[in-house]
């Protein structure tokens, strides 16, 4: 229905696949390792870790599939076309993935369990 930052996407979506089948090796929530975590859980638990982690963190855990230089080259150019009074809130690192509008589109649909 929006757009959605594909850097952002992509870690959550990770996370939440990692959450759902158990495949992590360090306790995560409320969840032991390697635990299979209900949907809504799973869900709500990348959405937490997501918006939780740094920028470096992003940027380093992004570095491992993603051309960095060009996200930032990217998120440059869309800054300067931009007024000031278009963006509010402007974000100081385009690794910066507390806010809401990273995560909070992603809604749980059908059965929670």
């Amino acid at each position: 229905m929006w757009k959605v930052d594909d850097a952002a996407t992509t870690l959550l979506m990770t996370r939440l696949y990692e959450n759902l089948l158990g495949v992590y090796e360090e306790p995560r929530w409320k969840f032991p390792a390697g635990t299979e975590m209900p949907k809504a859980e799973a869900l709500h638990e990348a959405k937490r870790w997501l918006k939780s982690r740094t920028p470096k963190q992003n940027r380093d855990l992004l570095a491992l599939g993603f051309d960095v230089a060009g996200l930032d080259a990217r998120y440059r150019a869309e800054r300067g076309r931009r007024k000031p009074s278009q963006d509010p809130q402007p974000l100081a690192d385009p690794f910066d993935y507390s806010h809401p509008r990273y995560w909070n589109a992603f809604i749980l649909i059908g059965a929670p369990g």
